[in-house]
């Protein structure tokens, strides 16, 4: 008993682990592809454009927030779809290009997001309305990418928990049966096991009652029971 529990609760503790591992790389993925994408709109601050880009997340329910900023740290654009009290500060800006970082943000009611900040950064030979013309021509050093920005999102691990919740559910229904499956076919493994023995001793006392000849028969798998009959009823042959 003590051993289901402590399977189940390792089970349900490596379910949580793995859906905010999914969830956080989910939110990453979304956060680099985003950054690319909002290139034109941060390096011009054209919040038209901004917006168009981050048209494709209204559909998203997980997205509790949304701020774009310039290279200087200020936001230029924030959606708060979750009605936020507080949002989270830009409180670290030394990323590395194409990777995101990631953190957790607890609002003042205690709530728990996944926080992610990727860079948005513009280089020589990337499209978008004139963008390399004029990145090329007032930047002194072209080939080097320069951050113009950055993107944060904050995804809510509400899903995790209901998901999680759901999984405990399941589990807890699904447990009885496991176990009442595992006591069923120990007790028909011991049975197995202890039956010849039971024959055995009952063979024993027919040939202490002066029975001799009494044969000893099993049906059993186990290559020791049945030569331990074999040799019982070798011997009982022989006291005849």
């Amino acid at each position: 008993m003590l051993t289901a529990i402590l399977i189940g609760g390792y089970i349900i503790w490596q379910h949580q682990i793995s859906a905010f591992k999914n969830f956080t790389e989910h939110g990453e993925e979304i956060a680099n592809i985003l950054s690319k994408d909002i290139v034109y709109g941060v390096y011009t601050e054209n919040q038209a454009a901004i917006a168009q880009s981050l048209q494709s997340l209204e559909d998203n329910k997980d997205i509790a927030y949304i701020l774009v900023y310039n290279k200087w740290g200020q936001a230029i654009t924030q959606k708060n779809q979750f009605n936020l009290n507080k949002l989270p500060l830009l409180t670290d800006n030394d990323i590395k290009l194409g990777h995101a970082l990631t953190n957790e943000y607890i609002d003042p009611k205690g709530k728990h997001y996944i926080n992610i900040i990727a860079p948005v950064y513009v280089r020589a030979g990337m499209p978008g309305n004139n963008l390399e013309q004029d990145f090329t021509t007032s930047n002194p050093n072209p080939d080097k990418p320069e951050v113009i920005g950055y993107i944060q999102l904050g995804i809510s691990q509400s899903s995790i928990y209901k998901n999680s919740k759901l999984f405990i559910l399941e589990t807890l229904m699904i447990a009885p049966i496991t176990i009442i499956l595992g006591i069923f076919l120990t007790l028909w493994q011991t049975r197995r096991i202890t039956q010849p023995i039971k024959k055995l001793v009952s063979a024993t006392h027919e040939i202490a009652n002066g029975n001799f000849g009494k044969e000893f028969t099993v049906c059993s798998e186990t290559d020791e029971i049945v030569e331990l009959a074999h040799s019982f009823n070798k011997m009982s042959q022989e006291l005849v």
